[in-house]
């Protein structure tokens, strides 16, 4: 199953604006709020690098794998933009240690200095005008298959340039079932697109950032198992990062931010990290379980090598 998203940038948050009918409020423990911006980037950041193909991995364990795909018919504009791809990637990994204390294990190449985001660069078999169609996600997908970007051990984030009617669109496995053997488990697709070209010409060259809310997606949420699913999202806080909000359930500006999992009752369950010493309260699949993610307590971005992240994930009770 693949999800589609009209995102919106409020305030530093990522909102779907598509609608659903609301739910009444509760009294929850909601949860810290996701309130990290944007910094700035400079194309210095970026080591200048273009590789057509995955570079020699960083770590044997399971990693998010960045990749640029642009038109047959259009120029690369990958290195105007790596540092920003960069940027975003890292950004969505601190958001989530912000939040839930874990991160994204990106898959990482080495520089002459440092370690830099791994990107393989992809020319499309495709037209700017066959990928602005709504056949683009399945398109992209071929793309990375003809490139080889076929890593079951990997998951895959492609920035596609070419405008769409959409923010972002990925893979949603539907598997409730809290076992390593989860289809959430294996290799998915997420895309950022640019947004109905909008500001192409600016600093962030169109691209949309709901890396955060496609990985989600892709790591398994929302299972139609968790109370307020819906369609893959959920209902119950227009400030969550999966929910979808209408008048009945705002997003509020004036929060500055949003949640993960607003209530920890559908996506992510806090009981299951072996360091709380408690044990798992939900009973279907949850984000946290991902192999994708680094450990609990863990945090890759006080260390520009991640090497706080590069250890074994471990979840009893599944």
């Amino acid at each position: 199953m693949v999800r589609t998203h009209k995102i919106l940038v409020v305030a530093g948050a990522i909102v779907a604006t598509m609608l659903l009918a609301g739910v009444a409020a509760r009294a929850v423990s909601a949860g810290p709020l996701i309130t990290v911006q944007a910094p700035a980037w400079e194309s210095s950041q970026y080591d200048g690098v273009t590789l057509a193909g995955d570079a020699p991995d960083v770590t044997t364990l399971p990693t998010v794998h960045a990749v640029y795909v642009y038109p047959s018919d259009a120029s690369s504009r990958f290195l105007k933009f790596a540092a920003m791809f960069q940027r975003d990637a890292r950004r969505a990994s601190t958001m989530l240690d912000t939040s839930v204390a874990r991160a994204i294990r990106w898959d990482e190449r080495n520089g002459a200095a440092a370690r830099y985001l791994d990107v393989t660069v992809v020319k499309s078999k495709y037209t700017a005008k066959r990928l602005a169609s709504n056949q683009q996600f399945s398109l992209v997908t071929n793309d990375l298959s003809a490139r080889g970007l076929t890593n079951p051990n990997k998951k895959y984030v492609v920035w596609l340039d070419a405008p769409s009617s959409y923010c972002g669109q990925s893979d949603a496995p539907t598997d409730s079932v809290r076992s390593p053997a989860n289809r959430a488990e294996a290799r998915t697709v997420s895309v950022i697109y640019r947004y109905y070209q909008y500001d192409v010409n600016g600093p962030n060259g169109g691209f949309c950032a709901p890396i955060l809310h496609e990985l989600a997606h892709g790591m398994g949420a929302v299972q139609p198992s968790a109370p307020h699913y819906t369609g893959g999202h959920c209902n119950d806080n227009g400030n969550d990062l999966l929910c979808l909000f209408n008048s009945a359930i705002p997003y509020d500006p004036n929060l500055g931010g949003y949640y993960y999992d607003y209530g920890n009752d559908d996506y992510w369950d806090p009981a299951a990290d072996p360091t709380s010493g408690s044990t798992a309260k939900l009973r279907w699949w949850t984000v946290n379980l991902s192999r994708f993610i680094c450990p609990p307590k863990l945090n890759p971005e006080t260390s520009t090598l991640q090497a706080d992240c590069n250890t074994a994930n471990s979840n009893p009770g599944y």
